[in-house]
């Protein structure tokens, strides 16, 4: 059983969640994070990881939830590029991007809650359930 939004097909979500990367990607340029080597230690990823990412060629899926983990954990994250991947997170776990609520309760668990209260941002392990915690 799909969460998406009703009468949106896979392929609108899977659209919306490329938009979505892309921003967090135009988000670091927008920093002055313009070299890939800037971007990779800013993510907290490697030069292949990053790559992949800012080209667009990641999975089908997204990006997971190990890779979200790394980029909150990166000291070197730009606060606004931070605000992005919250809000890709608050998306994917609401099944914006077409995801089975089986796969997003998988997502959801795998998600480290630390960086999750840190942003402002309560996760329930139950997709759909997704608040901003006031601030």
């Amino acid at each position: 059983m799909s969460v998406s939004v009703p009468g949106e097909t896979a392929c609108t979500g899977r659209a919306r969640q490329c938009k979505k990367i892309e921003e967090i990607c135009k988000t670091l340029v927008a920093c002055g994070l313009v070299g890939l080597d800037d971007q990779a230690q800013a993510l907290g990823l490697c030069r292949s990881t990053t790559w992949t990412l800012l080209r667009g060629m990641h999975k089908n899926s997204g990006l997971s939830a190990s890779t979200v983990n790394k980029i909150l954990s990166a000291p070197r994250l730009p606060a606004s590029v931070r605000l992005k991947v919250l809000e890709y997170v608050a998306e994917k776990v609401t099944g914006e991007y077409g995801d089975r609520s089986q796969r997003l309760r998988a997502y959801v668990r795998r998600l480290d809650p630390r960086h999750l209260q840190a942003g402002s941002l309560e996760v329930s392990t139950t997709p759909r359930l997704v608040h901003a915690a006031a601030t």
